[in-house]
Formats: C-alpha cells, sequence, structure tokens
C-alpha cells in the first residue's frame, strides 16, 4: 500500500484532551492497518494512552508490530485495543460503577466492546 499523508485518511482532534480530559478512540472497521497504526503514533504523541475500536485480526497484528515496545491490552472478543505509553499507569481513581448488560450471547462482541471502553474512561 502506497503510504498517504494522515490528512487525507484522518481528522485528528488534538485539542479533544484539553478539551474533555480524554482522548478520543480510533474506530478502526473502516480503515487499512497501516493508517491505523499512523493515528495512534500522531495520538501518542499528546496523550498516554490510545483506544482502538472495531480492530481485526490485520489491525491488531499492525498495532502489536509497530508498537511491540509499549504496553498493549487486546480484547480479541470485544475487537479493542488499548496501547499505551511504558510506564505510564491511570493518574486518576475510578469510581462509580456501570452496568453492562446484554440481551444474549449474540450482543458478548458489543458488551466487551463497551467495557473496554468504560475502563478506557
Amino acid at each position: 500500500m502506497k503510504r498517504r499523508k494522515l490528512e487525507d485518511f484522518a481528522r485528528i482532534d488534538r485539542e479533544r484532551f484539553a478539551r474533555a480530559g480524554k482522548p478520543e478512540a480510533i474506530f478502526a472497521e473502516s480503515k487499512e492497518p497501516e493508517e491505523v497504526v499512523e493515528i495512534i503514533r500522531e495520538y501518542l504523541k499528546g496523550v498516554e494512552k490510545v483506544l482502538v475500536t472495531r480492530a481485526s485480526e490485520e489491525h491488531i497484528k499492525a498495532i502489536r508490530r509497530e508498537f511491540s515496545d509499549l504496553e498493549s491490552r487486546v480484547n480479541r472478543k470485544g475487537r479493542t485495543v488499548v496501547v499505551r505509553k511504558e510506564g505510564e499507569k491511570e493518574k486518576e481513581e475510578k469510581t462509580g460503577k456501570v452496568a453492562i448488560l446484554t440481551a444474549g450471547t449474540s450482543d458478548i462482541p458489543v458488551a466487551e466492546e463497551a467495557a473496554e471502553t468504560a475502563e478506557f474512561l
């Protein structure tokens, strides 16, 4: 795949973390693995961790290969990946509870994605 400029396939909200206190998630489903890697690389310039949702096996392989020196947590059932700068730990205490319910086993992947997103935020 010919390498394209980031601006050709993504609109990065570089101010979201400053505005909202939480980084934006990367929706991988409609992107090439190489594009997701480039977006992660750009986000990690300004934040300590990145959440990727709807990640395919190809996305996961590309992320793990490209960021092998960073910590990553993969939830294959939920199709999510969290990439964190090495040594970065949660800085704020998490309080409160979130209930994630499903109507059956076919909803489990969506529930897993919701759980990973809630944990990330």
